[in-house]
């Protein structure tokens, strides 16, 4: 293995030459996120179910643990550790993705492959992010006091301007860190390399990561629309019970493949931007 993480001696079927990471991130045009969306769709295809269980033992695993700390009084310990858990699964996912692309094959178990390989620089990402993440709360805090003096319609007004402000700084934050799961997991790069690279990477393609993510969000909304719409016609048609039986298997099977999708749309996007072999 050499100092960027690749693997010479790993050699696929499909592949010509084995998957190297490119010496500076390409940059894509915009148009590009749109491809990205097929790529992912056509990967979660090849292994629908098989990605569909990694999505519900995830969500599975987190919603326990979260239930388990929360119904004990550790909210504040099950939102930090939901957050850890979230990130080496991910980091599963991820590998488990890239598995099935250059292989064709896929393991369950891969989803713990974060908590056999590389956990000491997922941990130290998880660090990172948790001190960032806590950087920006106390900077929110110091721009928006709240006092005492202010009237219940002043505080709300505050509220929601910091509520604000936290979610767009936290979802730039995570969309710089794009690459680092991929990074960290498929090159065996070290944390903070994998986040400057990531950074690097986003800065140049911020375009067309910005399409898949609007394209992404619109999809979804018109999945949304169209279930609900669907069990209009359904419970018309047999009944609330019926469809409302049928929604509640659809909107777990949607959020299931929404939750693998924009994992897979991280590897697509990671293979088109940092490798030498784009998905085709």
């Amino acid at each position: 293995m050499d100092e960027y993480g690749n693997h010479p001696d790993n050699e696929y079927d499909e592949y010509e030459a084995e998957l190297n990471l490119l010496d500076t991130p390409q940059n894509c045009p915009a148009g590009r996120g749109m491809a990205w969306i097929k790529q992912a769709w056509l990967l979660l295809k090849q292994a629908l179910g098989n990605f569909l269980l990694l999505g519900f033992l995830n969500i599975l695993i987190l919603g326990i643990v979260n239930a388990g700390l929360s119904a004990i009084g550790l909210e504040t310990a099950s939102n930090i550790i939901t957050g850890c858990l979230a990130t080496l699964l991910g980091a599963g996912i991820i590998t488990a993705a890239a598995s099935q692309a250059e292989t064709g094959e896929m393991e369950v178990s891969q989803l713990f492959e974060g908590f056999r390989r590389n956990t000491s620089q997922l941990c130290i990402l998880i660090a990172l992010t948790t001190v960032i993440g806590l950087a920006i709360i106390l900077l929110i805090k110091q721009l928006f006091p709240i006092k005492t003096s202010l009237s219940l319609l002043e505080i709300q007004s505050i509220e929601t301007k910091r509520i604000t402000i936290q979610i767009i700084l936290e979802m730039s934050v995570n969309t710089m860190l794009w690459f680092t799961l991929p990074l960290i997991m498929l090159h065996d790069i070290p944390a903070i390399a994998a986040i400057k690279t990531s950074f690097s990477a986003v800065i140049k393609n911020i375009l067309p990561i910005t399409v898949t993510s609007i394209m992404f969000a619109l999809i979804l909304f018109g999945l949304v629309i169209s279930g609900g719409l669907i069990f209009a016609l359904i419970a018309q048609a047999v009944g609330k019970v019926t469809a409302t039986i049928l929604l509640t298997i659809g909107s777990v099977l949607l959020i299931l493949s929404v939750f693998i999708a924009s994992l897979l749309l991280v590897y697509v996007s990671y293979r088109d931007i940092l490798t030498d072999q784009p998905m085709e």
